[in-house]
């Protein structure tokens, strides 16, 4: 199979049925819009912890959004899910989530239509432990194993974040790998990353074994 149909047969936005709505929230598109909201957990240096780099800046949400609303479009090298967590009961975005997609890797002249993703989501410092994370790795496998047809999804923790381990691990992800001492953490020292995955068919025998 050539790289052009490859191409031509990627993910894209356009295979899930947006907004998208769990329980208690809903997950849209990320707009231009949405550059104050997301600033306002962005800019917490105990949320940007999780997701392993410093506080944002204005000018680093401005270019975040603009990078997450081009990433969606048919035009874009890097493509993906980028989406808003929204709270229907205020409107207000408490966070956001991404799948980003690439082509499954095959040994050989002949490539693989397959492709994977990586799951991730960030939320305000407000709506954390209130099983929200729950909700959105759940909406998340949901749309990555359902209308987008991934064949593997993967999440990368830094060890030091048990709660979202522990939350990865109960939706079905084992853990594949860990980069021992693999990033200089702010407080001068080494973090391990840990590598978590699952397969579509494991996540299509979790769900049958607890419907």
């Amino acid at each position: 199979m050539s790289a052009e149909r490859l191409e031509v047969d990627r993910p894209g936005v356009g295979m899930v049925e947006l907004p998208w709505r769990t329980e208690r929230l809903l997950l849209r598109p990320i707009v231009s819009d949405d550059v104050e909201a997301m600033l306002a957990f962005r800019s917490d240096p105990q949320v940007q912890w999780y997701c392993g780099s410093p506080a944002m800046t204005r000018a680093d949400v401005e270019r975040r959004v603009a990078y997450n609303v081009h990433r969606m479009t048919p035009d874009t090298t890097e493509p993906g899910l980028a989406l808003a967590v929204v709270d229907p009961t205020d409107g207000r975005m408490w966070g956001d989530a991404l799948i980003g997609f690439t082509p499954s890797s095959a040994v050989g002249r002949v490539a693989t239509s397959e492709w994977e993703g990586v799951i991730g989501y960030t939320l305000h410092h407000d709506k954390q432990g209130q099983g929200w994370g729950g909700e959105i790795a759940d909406a998340l496998l949901r749309m990555a194993f359902g209308p987008l047809g991934l064949r593997r999804v993967r999440a990368d923790v830094f060890a030091g974040n048990v709660a979202s381990e522990r939350l990865l691990r109960r939706h079905g992800l084992r853990l594949e790998g860990r980069s021992v001492q693999a990033v200089l953490g702010e407080d001068g020292t080494w973090w391990d990353d840990l590598h978590l995955a699952i397969l579509r068919e494991e996540w299509l025998a979790n769900r049958h074994g607890t419907e």
